[in-house]
């Protein structure tokens, strides 16, 4: 079983470190490197992302529904992997000089791939263990190795101190060496619970209508896009924190580091907790906590290096839950439905997952950078109060507000269950 667990959970890391690489680094790489403006660079990519949310459903629907020798979910990674592979290749390593179409095209081909990639790879951890609790190791195996992936892959560019071109490079070997030995290691400890082989095929407008009348898989991804709205913010301003809150531009790599590696950390504690006083529970204690150490910077000085610490470790010692109890809880939902309806909606569950943690980060880009703009929080450096103030209701306030909006929805679980 350790081999399964652990085996299922690698080919994560590959996926993770490509999207923290296109989030992080690529941005500013073409805007300024490669000369194509923040202001176009920043339209392709959400045009992407866009495309990557709508394409989820579908793919998580269509591999559903695939019969074939090697299985319903193995064809799709097959495909998925090499173009993703590919698609890698070109985005860090761009040949020569390039222009927004080339960007454009090979983004889109990227975000394609990864999806025909990743939801059916993730929709293999719904389905392959009868055993609950067995699900939440699966869940909590691929969270690990996507945060071992993003500081594996985050290291790199302390290697290569102003020189972005060659530290794309050696990303892209590290994420394409990943994806190799992730399949083959997926492929060959990784056994095959095949649910749709012998199951019914689902039509699309069915399988929606599965989903829809399903109270508590409408209650788990209305918590969850709470939660994520929550997370996105922190996530996408804690640059902006440590820059111009702090003033410790230089520190931004030490506060990211302790974050994940509290992350792993802590994860075995929430799946253990989850065995013996259930997923449901664990996961509205984690939003209840985070919610208490996002509070931190409201109250105690936002500039202090110690207080900074304690926000940032307690941040990642809580929010890795989740990723994990939301998880186990769809694969929980998805194993009842297998047992009573028979054909399987596992990916177009985990891909509705997906589209709406997809569309959480958009909140930041969509609320908070505009408004920050608007108030010339940039330009105010720390000197304007009001600014500070605006700051820090969208990095911590808000983030608060909904993780204990996302309680009292946590709270229908068991009812939503009948």
């Amino acid at each position: 079983m350790r081999w399964k667990i652990l085996s299922y959970g690698f080919l994560s890391a590959p996926a993770a470190m490509a999207i923290f690489v296109l989030l992080t680094y690529l941005p500013s790489f073409y805007a300024i490197d490669k000369g194509l403006g923040l202001g176009l660079v920043g339209v392709i990519f959400a045009a992407g992302r866009i495309l990557d949310g709508m394409t989820d459903p579908i793919i998580g629907h269509m591999s559903d529904n695939t019969r074939t020798r090697l299985g319903a979910r193995i064809p799709w990674i097959i495909v998925g992997i090499v173009g993703f592979a590919v698609s890698t290749w070109l985005l860090l390593v761009p040949d020569g000089k390039i222009g927004p179409f080339y960007l454009l095209l090979v983004s889109s081909l990227f975000f394609l791939f990864y999806t025909m990639f990743e939801v059916p790879y993730a929709s293999t951890g719904l389905e392959i263990s009868r055993d609950s609790h067995e699900r939440s190791l699966l869940a909590g195996s691929k969270t690990f190795f996507q945060v071992l992936g993003v500081v594996a892959v985050g290291a790199v560019p302390t290697m290569f101190v102003g020189e972005m071109d060659r530290s794309l490079h050696f990303s892209a070997v590290i994420i394409i060496s990943a994806c190799l030995i992730g399949f083959v290691l997926f492929v060959g400890f990784v056994p095959r619970r095949d649910v749709n082989a012998q199951s019914k095929r689902v039509r699309f407008t069915t399988a929606v209508k599965f989903v829809k009348n399903d109270m508590a898989c409408r209650t788990l991804i209305s918590a969850y896009l709470v939660v994520q709205s929550s997370s996105a913010l922190f996530i996408a301003l804690t640059m902006l924190f440590v820059s111009h809150v702090m003033g410790s531009d230089e520190k931004l790599g030490i506060f990211i580091t302790l974050f994940l590696v509290s992350s792993a950390v802590f994860l075995p504690f929430w799946v253990w907790l989850s065995k013996h006083h259930g997923k449901a529970a664990t996961w509205r204690l984690s939003i209840g906590i985070g919610a208490t150490f996002l509070a931190v910077p409201m109250f105690a000085g936002a500039d202090n290096i110690y207080v900074a610490t304690l926000f940032f470790a307690g941040a990642g010692a809580t929010l890795v839950c989740d990723s994990v109890m939301p998880t186990s809880l769809l694969a929980d939902l998805v194993a009842e439905h297998n047992r009573k309806e028979g054909g399987s909606v596992a990916g177009l569950y985990l891909s509705l997952k997906n589209t709406v943690s997809k569309l959480a980060f958009l909140v930041p880009m969509l609320i908070a950078f505009p408004a920050l703009d608007l108030i010339g929080f940039n330009e105010a450096n720390g000197s304007d109060r009001v600014a500070d103030v605006t700051f820090l209701f969208f990095f911590s306030g808000l983030p608060v507000c909904l993780r204990l909006l996302a309680l009292p929805i946590m709270s229908r679980w068991q009812s939503s269950l009948r």
